[in-house]
């Protein structure tokens, strides 16, 4: 059986978004949301999440480790610009990996706040 793990995602990666295409051999777990630990910002590309009060809404899906591989180069794990942490969702048996951002947030002046943590509804308002 392979290894797999699980990751919340959170913007461009969601169903119907272009990012997604990275995902499409993967297991759609199902849509939730994170506990009240983050706050979201968009660069009008995509977004990133930092500490804060918001829950984050996203869908978790159950990738193979080739797929996790491409998404930590799609992110730049390896250049810091954004984390991988591991994390609980209510809901979900087993930790789920969140890509959290970091240097990305020096990369782009300007960053504007996205309502309630959801992606979804601030790009289609």
């Amino acid at each position: 059986m392979k290894e797999t793990k699980l990751v919340f995602v959170y913007g461009t990666l969601l169903s119907g978004l272009f990012n997604n295409v990275y995902l499409t051999e993967s297991n759609l777990i199902g849509e939730y949301e994170t506990a009240p630990e983050y706050e979201m910002l968009d660069n009008g590309m995509y977004p990133a999440i930092k500490e804060g009060a918001d829950k984050i809404k996203g869908e978790v899906y159950e990738v193979d480790n080739a797929t996790m591989g491409a998404l930590d180069a799609l992110e730049s794990i390896a250049y810091d610009d954004y984390k991988k942490e591991e994390i609980n969702i209510k809901g979900v048996d087993r930790p789920v990996y969140i890509y959290v951002g970091d240097k990305v947030f020096k990369m782009y002046d300007e960053w504007k706040p996205v309502a309630n943590g959801d992606y979804r509804k601030h790009i289609n308002k």
